[in-house]
């Protein structure tokens, strides 16, 4: 009997880091945590771990593994074609002395692979992180918090890999990739209600007691 309410009482949260390179990496675990039957009831991430998070949750598992394959700098950087290393070299000092690329090209990728309804509807809990530009503050977003309409906003925030790409705006603030003070949103995993999760980008886990 405690067993059974030990299994009943577990809401398993998977915490995803953000780095360009954990993409991929955190697609194939995702896969082999299936196999092995753990699902999660949350997923929170920060950086290119909220646009994982956000497929996962969808249950397009098989649709990240593809975008990860094909994925090149076009997806998401929008960079120069024809030009020489001198030539791309110069291209990038004065597109970071300019603010950072432009973010279109990821929001191009975010219209293609998510469905902003569908992750309100899908029974695992989600959740990401973004940056306060001016204050540095990170800031803790559950879909309760992100207004109808404005994921896709917030993907990009959480994504909006400073000095590299440009601050992205809501309501009139300035948001930058949510990884820079909250990498791994573990506590939004908590607050969102688990109390079982699996960090990944880390390779460690964490436990934090049921609530009594």
């Amino acid at each position: 009997m405690q067993d059974m309410a030990e299994k009943h009482d577990t809401v398993r949260g998977l915490v995803l880091a953000g780095g360009g390179a954990k993409g991929s990496y955190q697609v194939g675990v995702y896969q082999a945590l299936m196999e092995l039957g753990w699902l999660p009831d949350v997923i929170t991430g920060a950086s290119v771990g909220s646009l994982n998070a956000a497929l996962f949750v969808m249950g397009k598992v098989n649709e990240a593994a593809d975008l990860w394959r094909s994925l090149d700098n076009h997806g998401v950087l929008e960079l120069p074609e024809g030009k020489t290393p001198e030539e791309l070299r110069d291209f990038l000092l004065e597109t970071l002395r300019g603010g950072g690329l432009n973010t279109e090209p990821l929001g191009q990728t975010i219209d293609q692979y998510m469905d902003e309804n569908a992750i309100r509807a899908s029974h695992i809990k989600y959740g990401l992180v973004i940056t306060e530009m001016n204050t540095l503050r990170s800031v803790q977003c559950t879909l309760d918090d992100i207004p109808q309409g404005q994921l896709k906003d917030y993907m990009l925030a959480s994504s909006a890999c400073f000095p590299a790409l440009r601050p992205y705006e809501i309501d009139g603030v300035k948001y930058i990739d949510g990884g820079w003070r909250d990498n791994m949103p573990l506590e939004l995993a908590a607050k969102s209600g688990g109390n079982r999760a699996d960090r990944r980008g880390c390779g460690w886990r964490w436990a934090r007691p049921a609530p009594t």
